[in-house]
């Protein structure tokens, strides 16, 4: 069964077609994912709806089977899945779960601190990033080292943690 069918079952029939209607309209907004193992997905991203709401999501593949975890900051209280996180959930699943192989989920997050690198030196904050280790195809084993001029130890791990994880 697909990804999309299992997430489709796991809700209201209701709540999933407002979900993936949000989804559609493009009312998911500052969406980022991040890597928590080989087969689970950190997202976190804000749905417009009557309010901005925060969802942090955590999606696992565990023998073929989609295990949903999950955080709204919106009101509802009928179930454990609302329609805003359908909304992120189909998003990962229509437009990145395809996209990615083990070798893509290991350069994500490091594609995002060079990404972040770029923006903070454009603001004119001077950021500085080192690679040690072994730099294969696979990104395994290696250490990335950050420092700033401009920013304190706190400030430079609470932008990273804000934008990125």
């Amino acid at each position: 069964m697909k990804l999309i069918d299992q997430l489709q079952n796991k809700v209201d029939r209701k709540i999933y077609k407002r979900g993936k209607k949000y989804y559609k309209q493009g009312r998911v907004i500052n969406y980022n994912y991040s890597f928590g193992g080989p087969k689970q997905v950190n997202i976190k991203a804000q749905v417009i709806g009557s309010k901005h709401y925060g969802i942090s999501l955590s999606l696992e593949l565990s023998n073929n089977q989609l295990v949903f975890i999950g955080q709204c900051s919106c009101p509802y209280d009928w179930g454990p899945i609302c329609k805003h996180k359908v909304a992120v959930a189909y998003k990962f699943l229509n437009e990145d779960y395809s996209q990615l192989d083990s070798t893509s989920l290991q350069k994500a997050n490091f594609n995002k601190l060079v990404t972040l690198s770029k923006e903070l030196s454009q603001k004119e904050v001077d950021l500085k990033y080192f690679v040690k280790g072994l730099l294969a195809d696979s990104m395994v084993n290696f250490k990335l080292k950050l420092e700033s001029k401009d920013l304190s130890l706190a400030q430079l791990e609470e932008v990273i943690k804000e934008r990125y994880f």
